[in-house]
Parts: C-alpha cells; sequence; structure tokens
C-alpha cells in the first residue's frame, strides 16, 4: 500500500490590506450610513480606484475589485512584471459601470499562490450622485440661476431691524434632498444650513428658512445695495450649473448705523459698475475710488480699503490694497484690485469698503460697495514641468521640477497635491505629491520635484499633469482642479495592427459562433522577442463582462501572433452591448506599443452608420461664432482666431482615397490663441470617427453626453492622414480644442446610431 503525498503550501501571510482608495470620492458630512461619496467630476473619466501595495507582493499575484457586486469582479489585475511588486496598483472603472445610488459592497480580493483569498476589510459603502442641486439653469442669458428661487421678509435695512434679522424662505429646487448644504450669503458674510428629510420632502409644513441675524448684518456692513443669495451644494458636493452656481441676487439697501461714509464707487474702463464684465474687463485691473471730501475727510487723514471677493466655491479671495494718505481735500483716492483677484471669482461677487483712520478718534467705516461678475470661470493654471519645455521629458531627467504659479486667496494652510496620471488606459501610472503650501512668499511659485525612479515609471507614455488645491476652510470643502499640462515622456510606443477575433465581422461578434471553451482573440504583431510580455485586455460595457491576460514569450511563441482564449462567460455577460479589445507589449519592463483597438457588438446588428465627407456641400467659411449645418451635423466655431471652411484641400495634398479627398473641413487657427469648435450629429450616436491631417499633437477631442464629459482622445502630428475614433453610450457631441492655434483638415465623419 503506498501513501498519497502531502500537498506542500506555503503558510499563509496576512497582507494588511489597505481600503481601497479612490482618489475622486468626497467625505459625507455627516457620514450617515456611508464611507464616502461619489460626484459628477468622479466619473468625468472614467473612475480611477488605487489599490496600496500589500505586504509581501509578488508576480503572479491577482486582484479583484468588487463594486457594487460581492460575487462577480468589476476589474481584474494580474501582476506580470517584477517592476509592478511593491507598487500600488491602479485599476479604472469605466463611467458607464459606475451605477448612481448606493454601492455596496466595496472592496477588493488579493489571491496568491499556494494560498486563500484575502479581501480587504471593512468593505465599503458609497453614494452615488450624478444630478445637480437645482438642475441646469433653463435662463442662461438672465443672472442667477433659473431654478433657485427665494424670498426675504425684509428687502430694506434700517435702524429698526429686530435682533433676529432678515429671514430668507427658499422654494423646493430641482433634486433637493436631505443633507444639502444651503450657502447664504449676505454682502461678505455666508452662513450654512443643511436640509433636514422634511424640509426635503414636505416644505410646505417644514419650510427651508435661512436667518441672517442682525449680528451678522452688522458685520457684513452698511451699502446701498448689498447682495442676498443662496447656493445649494448636496451632500457628496456637486454643485448647481458651473454657468449660473449662485441664485439671483437681490440688492438689498442696509443703513443700520446712520453715520457710515459714502460707499466706495467700483470702475471698469474708467465708469462705475454695479456688475463687472471679465470681457469689457479684457485684462484689465479694477479701480476702486474713494472720494475725499469735506467735513468727512482732510488733510493727514489715511484711508484703508478692503475688497473681499466670493467665488463659487472656496473660501473668499481678500484683496488689501497698500493704505493710502490724504494730501489734498477735496480729491480722490484710487485703489487697484488685480485682474487675476477679480478672474478667480467669475460668477461671484465682490463687497468692498473702507475705513478712514485719524490720529485722536476712532476708526470710521464707509457703507459697502456691492458688485458681481459676470464672465467663464477660470480653473486654476496649468503646471509646468520645467524639464519638458517642448512637452518632452527624457526619460533619464534627474529631477523633473514642477512649478505651479501663484493663484488668487493662495495661503500656506492650502493642501496641493500635485498628480500625474498616464492617459495610456491599457497602461495606468500614477503618482502623487500632497502637501500643503507653506510659507512662500506672495507672488512666487510652489515648487515640487519628481525623482526619477518614479519619472521612469511613465517612460513611453503620455502624462497629464495636474494640481487640486482643497483650502479646507468652508464647511463645504473647496476642491479645485487645474487645467492640465500634458507631456510626452521618453519615446511614443508604436501603434501596432488591432487584435483579430474569431468570429468578428463587420464590428459584431455573434456569441451563437463562440465556442464553449471561450472567445479566441489573436495578437498579429510579429515583431516580438523572447521575454517580451505580451498584454491582452478585453473591456466591456457590460457589468462583469471587462478581463484582462498577459503570457511572457518564450522561443516558441516570439516573432509570431500571439493567441488569447477568453472565457464565454465574458462574451455572454456582454450580450447587447459592446466590447473593446486591445494588446500592449512590454520589453524589459518599458512599454513598447500598444495596439489600435478593436471595437465590436456583442449580439446585436451593427448599428446604423452615417458618413459625413462634405463632397456635396457648398464651399463656405465661417468665424467664431458662427456655423454650418450639414445633412448630417451641425459645426460650430465657438471661440478663437482665424477660419473654419468646407473646401478643397491645398494643392500639395492631392487627397487620400477613403481618408481625406475631394472637399474637407479645413480649420485654420490663428497662431498662439486657442481654438474652440464643437460637432452636433444630428442624433445621438454610439461611435464617431473622423479622419486628420497635419494636427499637432497639443490638440485634445472631448467626448459629451449632454453635459457630461465621456472621454478625451488626443491628435498626434502625422505627415499622412490618421484615424480618431470613439465608443460611449449616447454621445451627443464633440469638441475640438487646440492649444496654440494650428491649421489642419478633416474629413469623414461617421457616426453609428
Amino acid at each position: 500500500m503506498t501513501s498519497q503525498p502531502v500537498p506542500i503550501t506555503q503558510a499563509v501571510i496576512p497582507q494588511a490590506l489597505r481600503l481601497p482608495y479612490f482618489p475622486a470620492m468626497t467625505t459625507l458630512d455627516p457620514p450617515g450610513a456611508y464611507d464616502g461619496g461619489l460626484p459628477i467630476r468622479a466619473v468625468e473619466d472614467d473612475l480611477l480606484c488605487i489599490l496600496r501595495a500589500w505586504l509581501t507582493m509578488a508576480v503572479g499575484d491577482r486582484v479583484d475589485l468588487f463594486f457594487g457586486n460581492a460575487t462577480t469582479p468589476i476589474v481584474s489585475r494580474t501582476l506580470t512584471q517584477a517592476s509592478e511588486v511593491d507598487k500600488d496598483v491602479l485599476l479604472t472603472i469605466p463611467k458607464a459601470q459606475v451605477p448612481e445610488g448606493v454601492i455596496e459592497p466595496v472592496f477588493y480580493r488579493v489571491t496568491r499562490k499556494n494560498q486563500s483569498p484575502e479581501d480587504s476589510t471593512p468593505a465599503l459603502k458609497l453614494l452615488a450622485k450624478f444630478t445637480r442641486p437645482g438642475d441646469y439653469d433653463k435662463e442662461p442669458d438672465i443672472p442667477g440661476h433659473s431654478e433657485l428661487k427665494y424670498s426675504l421678509d425684509i428687502t430694506d435695512v434700517d435702524p429698526t431691524l429686530p435682533a433676529k434679522g432678515v429671514t430668507m424662505r427658499i422654494a423646493p429646487y430641482p433634486h433637493i434632498a436631505e443633507n444639502d448644504r444651503i450657502i447664504g450669503r449676505w454682502g461678505s458674510e455666508q452662513i450654512e444650513q443643511v436640509v433636514t428629510q422634511q424640509q426635503a420632502t414636505n416644505p410646505g409644513a417644514h419650510p427651508l428658512d435661512v436667518v441672517f441675524s442682525r449680528a451678522l448684518i452688522e458685520k457684513a456692513g452698511d451699502g446701498p445695495g448689498v447682495h442676498v443669495g443662496f447656493q445649494p451644494v448636496d451632500w457628496v458636493r456637486n454643485f448647481s450649473d458651473p454657468r449660473a452656481p449662485w441664485s439671483a441676487m437681490t440688492r438689498v439697501p442696509v443703513d443700520l448705523g446712520g453715520n457710515r461714509l459714502p460707499a466706495p464707487l467700483v470702475l471698469v474702463n474708467g465708469l462705475p459698475v454695479n456688475v463687472v464684465d471679465l470681457k469689457d474687463l479684457a485684462g484689465s485691473d479694477v479701480i476702486v475710488r474713494v472720494y475725499t471730501t469735506a467735513p468727512d475727510f482732510a488733510v493727514g487723514d489715511q484711508v484703508r480699503l478692503t475688497w473681499v471677493g466670493i467665488p463659487t466655491e472656496g473660501s473668499q479671495i481678500i484683496v488689501e490694497p497698500p493704505i493710502q494718505n490724504v494730501t489734498f481735500v477735496p480729491f480722490q483716492l484710487d485703489y487697484i484690485i488685480p485682474n487675476a483677484a477679480v478672474a478667480a471669482i467669475a460668477k461671484g461677487s465682490a463687497s468692498v469698503g473702507y475705513v478712514r483712520v485719524r490720529a485722536g478718534e476712532s476708526d470710521r467705516a464707509s457703507k459697502n460697495a456691492g458688485v458681481t461678475v459676470e464672465g467663464d470661470i477660470s480653473r486654476l493654471a496649468a503646471p509646468i514641468v520645467l524639464e519638458a519645455p517642448g512637452g518632452n521629458l527624457p526619460p533619464d531627467t534627474p529631477w523633473a521640477n514642477v512649478e505651479i504659479r501663484s493663484y488668487a486667496g493662495r495661503k500656506p494652510s492650502d493642501l496641493l497635491t500635485l498628480y500625474w496620471l498616464s492617459l495610456d488606459p491599457n497602461n495606468p501610472v500614477f503618482f502623487q505629491d500632497e502637501r500643503t503650501v507653506g510659507n512662500i512668499p506672495e507672488g512666487q511659485p510652489v515648487l515640487r520635484s519628481v525623482s526619477n525612479a518614479d519619472i521612469r515609471r511613465f517612460d513611453g507614455l503620455r502624462v497629464k499633469v495636474y494640481y487640486v488645491v482643497n483650502d479646507g476652510d468652508t464647511g463645504v470643502v473647496s476642491v479645485r482642479e487645474s487645467e492640465a499640462f500634458i507631456m510626452q515622456v521618453g519615446q511614443a510606443g508604436a501603434q501596432f495592427e488591432k487584435p483579430k477575433v474569431d468570429g468578428e465581422a463587420n464590428g459584431m461578434l455573434d456569441p451563437d459562433v463562440v465556442a464553449p471553451s471561450g472567445a479566441v482573440v489573436r495578437a498579429p504583431y510579429l515583431g516580438t522577442l523572447v521575454q517580451d510580455v505580451v498584454n491582452m485586455n478585453w473591456r466591456g460595457s457590460q457589468v462583469g463582462g471587462t478581463t484582462s491576460d498577459s503570457v511572457t514569450l518564450t522561443s516558441a511563441t516570439a516573432a509570431k501572433p500571439v493567441v488569447f482564449t477568453v472565457p464565454k462567460e465574458y462574451v455572454t455577460k456582454n450580450i447587447g452591448g459592446r466590447v473593446t479589445v486591445d494588446y500592449n507589449i512590454r520589453r524589459a519592463g518599458v512599454l513598447l506599443g500598444s495596439s489600435y483597438p478593436l471595437d465590436m457588438s456583442v449580439g446585436a446588428e451593427q448599428p446604423e452608420m452615417i458618413v459625413e465627407n462634405f463632397d456635396k456641400e457648398q464651399d463656405k467659411e465661417i468665424t467664431s461664432g458662427q456655423s454650418i449645418t450639414t445633412p448630417v451635423m451641425d459645426i460650430h466655431y465657438v471661440t478663437g482666431g482665424g477660419t473654419l471652411s468646407i473646401g478643397n484641400l491645398p494643392p500639395q495634398h492631392p487627397g487620400y482615397p477613403g481618408q481625406l479627398e475631394k472637399k474637407s473641413l479645413n480649420l485654420y487657427g490663428q497662431a498662439n490663441t486657442h481654438q474652440h469648435y464643437r460637432f452636433t450629429p444630428n442624433a445621438p450616436c454610439s461611435k464617431c470617427s473622423f479622419w486628420y491631417l497635419l494636427a499637432n499633437d497639443d490638440n485634445i477631442v472631448n467626448y459629451y453626453s449632454g453635459g457630461v464629459l465621456l472621454g478625451t482622445r488626443p491628435f498626434t502630428l502625422q505627415g499622412s492622414p490618421r484615424l480618431i475614433e470613439f465608443s460611449s453610450k449616447n454621445i451627443t457631441h464633440f469638441e475640438i480644442i487646440t492649444i496654440s492655434g494650428d491649421i489642419f483638415f478633416l474629413d469623414n465623419f461617421s457616426f453609428w446610431r
């Protein structure tokens, strides 16, 4: 009799798994039954999840992320490279698979060779909200949000005002909900109030009242027209329509003291205004004028002026120009408010007043002047990577120094987080540096340095560099994100031929022809070597329909097509949806290149394709603010210098059959200026594509569903036509943005409906 061998297993080592980290997740106040919230901005792109390195990582470890389903992971990944060991794992959840509402459980599972799986604990419970409190402004040409309505019980404040002050009664607004936070504004002062369940569900019996006490009104000061209004922010920190984040403002005359000096005047282009329009300001500074007339002023007095700016989000931006001396009576004193401080409060308002200082007497304050600021909200300026002046960073750079320009209202306590994020969905790489600003002299930039070890992690990748500022001063935490600096680290990887899937025809995979063992995916690139690693990604549009695989090549498999088998469950889970398949190749740990994607529907007829090639259109030329309408789409030149036209290609380009031929859409942007073009097909589509020629690689295409950003595609500068494709549910329009002005040509726009 022989005994059976006893399997030898490794000792089970607890991995001390930390909780999954979602950079876009917000902290709920009050927390309720949730661990965090996901606002609209969390799914403007795919949702990023970071899993911190566990205790004893090794090649072959598998991680599964569970997101609202305790049995089926939403995304999985296996470590295939030694360079991935002891590093954080980045996973992305397609935005279409992030549901609105309660998401639980949220956890991940690590499975190591010869060990039982281990789950992160405790599982998280998240709340996702993708609506805005108040919804969208239906009357954008009228100041203030059309759906944010209120009334005041007192509209003229004098010394008889009772101690309780003034009550603002807020009418129910679209998407009002428990734990919304109301920011009530009275001049330079703000108060916050949390919406109760009764106020949200039964406003008739439980009206939503915000009370401005007499003490608060006195602190805000007298004025001929103090601005009063409100703004709602929901529980997960969604704000109202960015075009109109506040209600209409009521100008309330306030005269409590009875002895205040006259209010100053706010001047734009030499004229007094109640509304500062950034277009009229045209980059100039605002002037605040104080008239020094007898008997209120005398030679030797000093005047101290304060401008309090209230932005749409975040803490006040206060400007205190140098104190001025009164040297003549009567005369005037002019104070400069920098343009940057004014532009930073676009869609907000400012309260400005002054104090007369006289020797031997108490200081005497003025009434306050109130102004609103109209114009587009500008994001924080993009950072600059000093070692990448042309947008290219050599991977052997010892240190990459990132310069972050000074911004209006900057404080030493601001939490400033610098991010580097790769733009290749097949190779997500992430870097984060979170620190306070510190005691940096006013006007000087913040400098952050990134080491060569971190730079090399991005070798071969296109990288988005940006930062986020959290001032932490207000109950509604302000999180402001900067514009992005896009750069290439090292040489961009090659673009390989798209993969092939057995049974796919004309963009459709019939699940009935797929064998029980699964779908066969072939990576056709033949230039591989021994020890190259080929990674295949199968990304489905349906929950649980995404997987990946990887193989390290040997002498028997190198220089040949690489064949993968995708289990049939990942085919059937995507029936009625779509799948995108691609692959990438790494050599000695460095990205060699990525393939073009294969996009296909599963078990559904190929949607109707509509093409616009302009060949039947008359020649036409437009400039900024004008539009061209064809039978297929509307083209609007939003902003920028130069022209957009339909016409023949230039003579030096004879045409490229099926790509750019005969007539094309010709974009002649003015140098050193931004251009912004919007393309709206006649009906929403599931996929769109076009060919382009000679576009600079700092141009981008943003794709939208209504007001929600679905994704972005970059241009690549080439001497021959290139194709840009994008697939998603309900694409309503897309926009092309040029950074520094460009001349390029577009043709053969295709839309799948």
